[in-house]
């Protein structure tokens, strides 16, 4: 198993915070930074945390830039903008995605064993639930601004958010914003993935990325635990967990293996 890799992000700037229906709270305490920290109260189930691929570094360590989004229960999109995910999860984060970018570089051009499909890249995200600090239905994001350069970043204190409410996911890129979506609009359920389901044998996408989880487990050590998300529509969306964090048992997984 690998289990470390070189950095692969570079430093940009970010931009600016872009707020769509949400409140910003004051809050009297320091963290991560020793920094006021506000909070950013969002009206949705999940809120998705995905890497850009861009980085800054804050005293010298490294921290992921995302781009944090959610749906509303009308099914619109509202993209908050990018953040620095700082503290812990930044780093579980950072050394992910540079994990998923070398399992991504080592099969390309390879064909699925399983379908005999050629291979696609995999992508990582982070989803924050709501419940965090009792606050039912509603996510919550600690906001520290950091100045580097005359330039301010908004940060993400993941330090001060609750883990059982954070799971990293990695699946197909183009289906990122349909789990989301879906989850956010309570439009889905997930069962589990297991070697041998006809789903492997699919000749299409779903049956290449079903077998590229697995596969995908056996080879990083971060990356475990392969389920099916069910749309009421029909369609089926394979994914994957990280082993850390690993919270939001309100996924609901059922505990049944997918039959197709």
């Amino acid at each position: 198993m690998r289990t470390g890799v070189v950095m692969m992000y570079v430093i940009v700037g970010v931009s600016d915070l872009a707020i769509f229906g949400i409140i910003a709270l004051s809050m009297g305490w320091f963290s991560l930074f020793g920094l006021r920290i506000s909070y950013i109260n969002v009206n949705a189930p999940y809120v998705a945390l995905v890497p850009t691929g861009e980085m800054v570094s804050i005293n010298g360590q490294p921290y992921p830039v995302v781009d944090v989004m959610y749906y509303d229960l009308n099914g619109g999109l509202h993209d908050l903008g990018q953040f620095v995910l700082g503290g812990t999860d930044g780093q579980y984060l950072l050394q992910q995605y540079n994990e998923m970018q070398w399992l991504n570089a080592q099969n390309a051009g390879q064909i699925n064993p399983y379908n005999g499909q050629p291979f696609v890249p995999l992508s990582l995200f982070y989803l924050i639930g709501a419940g965090d600090m009792g606050k039912q239905g509603v996510v919550t994001l600690p906001i520290e601004n950091v100045t580097i350069n005359g330039q301010q970043y908004p940060v993400i204190d993941s330090n001060l958010i609750n883990q059982g409410y954070v799971a990293g996911l990695y699946t197909y890129e183009p289906w990122i914003n349909n789990i989301v979506k879906a989850l956010d609009t309570n439009q889905a359920t997930s069962e589990n993935l297991l070697a041998g389901l006809p789903i492997f044998n699919w000749e299409n996408v779903t049956g290449t990325v079903a077998g590229e989880i697995l596969a995908y487990q056996l080879q990083v050590i971060n990356f475990n635990g392969g389920y099916i998300l069910v749309l009421s529509n029909g369609t089926v969306i394979p994914y994957g967990a990280t082993a850390q964090p690993r919270g939001l048992t309100n996924l609901k997984v059922s505990g049944n293996s997918y039959l197709g």
